[in-house]
């Protein structure tokens, strides 16, 4: 067990913030640790890492809990990630990976959100309480979405943000608010339909 709690961010490097940095090749585990209370991310990994996070407590950051960015591929399995200031993943560049049976809750922003060419697997997650999206999907991403489960999310279960391909592989009824229009329209994933 560990606790990394306080980095601060330095307005003249424009840089830190970050609880735990994983880059370059990492590889290894972050198993049972609570991270909080950074000015940024909690947890950034980025370079080629494939690391493990795994039953982690990832709360209260005032970024997003998680970034993965570059061409990271880590495994994201049972961690609780809630109360961050912005989203609880967030994906970026040409990232992916997996994120599997966490609970991402009670976040500023998304739940998860998949951007630039990133191309997560995302299966059995709970996303709820989040104050925009259970996922966002932006840019050119391209995420895989697998028994995922969004709830009382403010805005929507899922964002497909144009110019993002929709890709959805699964089965059940999302529920999605497109960006042009306030209405729903009713598509094929895994996502069920978030309600307050």
């Amino acid at each position: 067990n560990c606790r990394v709690a306080g980095a601060v961010w330095d307005n003249a490097e424009g840089y830190g913030g970050r609880g735990l940095v994983l880059q370059g090749t990492t590889a290894g585990s972050v198993q049972r640790c609570e991270i909080l209370d950074n000015d940024y991310a909690g947890i950034d990994i980025r370079g080629q890492g494939n690391p493990t996070l795994l039953e982690n407590l990832i709360h209260q950051n005032r970024g997003n809990g998680i970034n993965v960015a570059g061409g990271a591929q880590p495994t994201l399995r049972g961690n609780l990630i809630t109360e961050n200031q912005q989203s609880g993943i967030a994906y970026y560049d040409s990232s992916g990976g997996k994120a599997i049976d966490n609970q991402v809750r009670d976040n500023q922003r998304s739940g998860i959100e998949s951007n630039g060419k990133s191309t997560p697997v995302l299966a059995q997650n709970t996303l709820q309480l989040n104050q925009a999206f259970g996922v966002q999907v932006t840019g050119q991403a391209r995420p895989v979405l697998v028994g995922n489960t969004a709830r009382q999310n403010g805005k929507a279960g899922i964002e497909i943000a144009r110019p993002a391909p929709k890709r959805a592989l699964a089965s059940g009824t999302i529920w999605i608010a497109l960006p042009e229009s306030s209405a729903t329209k009713p598509c094929t994933s895994s996502v069920d339909r978030n309600s307050r």
